[in-house]
């Protein structure tokens, strides 16, 4: 099992309650979890026709046949014939390589959405592309990653009450919102999913949104006495009527007729038996700047925010030179939920004083929408308005309505 370095991306969709005597600021936060658990030791298995199977690790192998460069190395061709042959080969072999689908690792993380807890599968893969695709020359490859975030729920089916071996299942993980970063070693990969999820969401909201789905086809195994598990992973429309047959005893077995993934049973029941979240935020104290984020986080969205606050102020005594203006954010949130407009407004400012990075920078600009609605609740317009102007300036969602209502 590897833990992945935590890094919080937080998305903040904020309405209002627009009256002289009240304005709260209402907020929903996407948070994702560092990686609960991940499993790299998976082998690929594909059958070769003729009642053998052929295995790699980490790919589901191609079945390799006799190709051109025996012709070409015998003078069938010539030389130049040859030599172009031979590249094209070359570059047909680098594709194959990689098989016929390959899988580096997968990883689960957790996630609250709308105060319910979700799961965000990953899956790790080297994918390649050919500069002409057309001729199959100039092979090239590249790293991506998948992810798919569904109900946590959805992990429990994975493996029932009553698993029986040797007998093949499918779970329909109904996804939510999924998507795939390329290259991904060297982007923020929590902020891009924080941001997608973010706009995946809106898109919801209007009836507008599709997304791919994800069926987890399983086959518990048990032979000699040693269990493992077979598994493939099949992506489909997100319609009952596209993924029923999958479902059908007579078409189970048929998935795993051709090629599969396997993993020790033990190692894999491991990997998904400890990705359940938990929506509760009891249980041991923090002792990092993190957890108590964390724990602040879960607070806050529970409505407790005397409890965030204070969770808040511990994660700050413990890296109190933190350059994540984040933190301030979500504090003084949570102070102008409570009514501390003033502790809000010394947060919001210290956020701001602190430089965000490209990938966080239209967070960091809902600073000065919410620092306004702070200084709007103390009575002071006038400020409150040239914050809003600036965020207006950035684009910043709902500031326009704000301005023509009180800024006139």
């Amino acid at each position: 099992m590897k833990k992945v370095f935590l890094t919080i991306g937080i998305i903040i969709l904020s309405y209002f309650v627009y009256s002289q005597a009240s304005q709260q600021v209402d907020t929903i936060y996407l948070k994702l979890d560092d990686a609960r658990s991940s499993i790299k030791d998976i082998t690929g298995w594909q059958n070769k026709g003729n009642g053998t199977w052929l295995k790699a690790k980490n790919k589901i192998p191609f079945i390799m046949t006799q190709d051109n460069a025996e012709q070409a190395s015998k003078g069938v061709f010539s030389k130049k014939e040859a030599k172009k042959i031979e590249k094209k080969l070359k570059a047909s072999r680098e594709d194959k390589k990689l098989g016929k689908d390959n899988l580096q690792e997968m990883s689960i993380s957790d996630m609250i959405i709308n105060n319910q807890p979700y799961q965000v599968l990953m899956l790790k893969r080297i994918v390649g592309k050919y500069e002409f695709p057309l001729i199959k020359e100039s092979f090239s490859s590249y790293e991506s990653l998948d992810y798919y975030v569904f109900k946590s729920e959805k992990i429990e089916q994975i493996f029932p009450n009553q698993l029986v071996f040797n007998k093949p299942y499918v779970v329909d993980l109904e996804t939510f919102i999924s998507g795939t970063i390329s290259y991904y070693k060297s982007k923020d990969v929590k902020g891009i999913i924080t941001r997608q999820i973010q706009m995946g969401l809106y898109k919801h909201s209007l009836r507008s949104y599709s997304t791919n789905n994800l069926l987890f086809a399983l086959y518990p195994i048990m032979k000699d006495g040693v269990k493992y598990m077979r598994f493939n992973l099949i992506e489909s429309y997100n319609k009952y009527y596209v993924t029923r047959g999958y479902h059908e005893e007579s078409n189970l077995i048929k998935i795993f007729n051709n090629q599969y993934y396997e993993a020790e049973f033990d190692v894999f029941h491991d990997f998904i038996g400890s990705s359940n979240a938990s929506v509760s935020y009891s249980g041991e104290e923090p002792t990092t700047y993190e957890g108590y984020y964390r724990l602040g986080m879960r607070q806050y969205q529970y409505g407790d925010y005397y409890s965030a606050v204070a969770s808040f102020d511990k994660a700050l005594r413990l890296n109190p030179n933190t350059n994540d203006f984040m933190i301030y954010s979500q504090r003084g949130n949570a102070k102008h939920q409570l009514g501390d407009y003033f502790g809000a407004i010394e947060d919001f400012n210290h956020a701001i004083d602190i430089q965000p990075s490209s990938d966080t920078y239209e967070l960091w600009l809902r600073n000065y929408y919410n620092r306004g609605i702070s200084k709007f609740a103390l009575g002071d317009t006038r400020d409150a308005c040239v914050d809003w102007k600036k965020a207006f300036d950035y684009n910043v969602k709902g500031s326009e309505k704000l301005i023509n209502k009180y800024c006139q």
